[in-house]
């Protein structure tokens, strides 16, 4: 298959980009339009868009607004900071440090952004690059990616919390500086060596509220199990993207197909050649997943189809029975085993 460009998953900027389409005044469906952009697509939960459409229609988008920290307006909006499955692996840690340390390697495979801790003195740096370099002189994406990151520590630290510094790469005018400063609450240099943030050491260290250490151990195996190739076949293919997706809210056919460059109703006609169909695909991999975790956790049913993109529980159950023949009770109870025949 051909080397696809990096895409970014819609969601992790949708909601952000709507708020400052809201209060800056400007058509952002057009704006899309113009960046070889679907709206449609980037409207779809669990939608990817073009990294690099997406670069440009921020950058063209800050100047036709003369609004330079137009970054700054899309992170104040609510949206998401990382992928769900990620993001409930770094509330999961005991602490920050435990936390970024092997979320960074996901964050990575993720967005192939790199964000990497560099202890300096008493302090931890939290450095973002591109491998590839994809980004080139963005500004707009690296104050974007910072902020965001921001926010993502404040989920897990507090509202109240700051970091010790902000570094940029970038020197922008002095005239707007100050909406960097008053976004961060701390000091803001720029012309550096490197794009992140300063936490102290104690920050790093800090326990964790919503640490669970069950939750933590699915989620990790979860996210290391993810596969960075696709098999050969259309079926292989669209089944592990399926799985890399299940965790991270609903996994429509119309993501795994923008993924792989098909029209989502030539990716039904494609399997339906291979005898098989999105649905049964997803049914499957949502079953062979739920089956594992009831032999190996004590996760509770509820949080289990949540993460698996079932309405309730009880929806869980019925599929899970028609499939294994045993309830999820059943099969967590004697893994594996599904009643003799005719034994009710």
């Amino acid at each position: 298959m051909p080397t696809q460009p990096t895409l970014l998953a819609s969601s992790t900027i949708l909601s952000g980009m709507d708020g400052a389409a809201r209060e800056l005044g400007f058509d952002l469906d057009a704006a899309f339009l113009r960046h070889g952009i679907d709206p449609v697509t980037a409207r779809t939960p669990n939608g990817f868009i073009s990294r690099q459409c997406f670069r440009n229609c921020l950058e063209s988008l800050a100047q036709e607004l003369n609004c330079p920290h137009l970054a700054l307006v899309v992170a104040r909006h609510p949206a998401a900071v990382v992928s769900s499955a990620l993001h409930q692996y770094i509330r999961a840690s005991a602490t920050l440090r435990q936390a970024l340390g092997q979320g960074y390697v996901y964050l990575c495979n993720l967005n192939g952004t790199l964000w990497r801790l560099q202890p300096d003195g008493s302090d931890v740096k939290l450095i973002r690059t591109v491998p590839r370099g994809e980004d080139g002189k963005s500004p707009q994406m690296q104050a974007l990616s910072v902020a965001r990151h921001f926010r993502l520590l404040q989920d897990i630290l507090g509202e109240s919390w700051t970091p010790q510094s902000v570094s940029f790469t970038f020197e922008p005018a002095r005239g707007i500086r100050q909406h960097f400063t008053r976004f961060f609450q701390a000091p803001v240099y720029y012309a550096q060596e490197y794009d992140g943030l300063r936490l102290t050491g104690d920050e790093m260290d800090r326990p964790i509220a919503t640490h669970d250490p069950e939750l933590l151990a699915i989620l990790q195996q979860y996210l290391a199990s993810r596969p960075q190739q696709t098999p050969d076949n259309l079926t292989g293919r669209v089944s592990t993207l399926i799985r890399q997706h299940l965790g991270e809210g609903d996994c429509r056919a119309t993501t795994v197909a923008s993924q792989l460059g098909l029209h989502s109703k030539s990716l039904q006609r494609a399997l339906r050649r291979e005898n098989t169909s999105f649905r049964a695909l997803l049914q499957e991999a949502r079953l062979d997943i739920a089956a594992h975790h009831l032999s190996t956790s004590s996760i509770e049913l509820a949080r289990l189809a949540d993460m698996l993109g079932y309405s309730c529980a009880s929806a869980l159950s019925r599929a899970f029975k028609q499939r294994h023949g045993v309830s999820p009770r059943h099969w967590r109870s004697e893994p594996g085993q599904a009643p003799t025949e005719g034994g009710g």
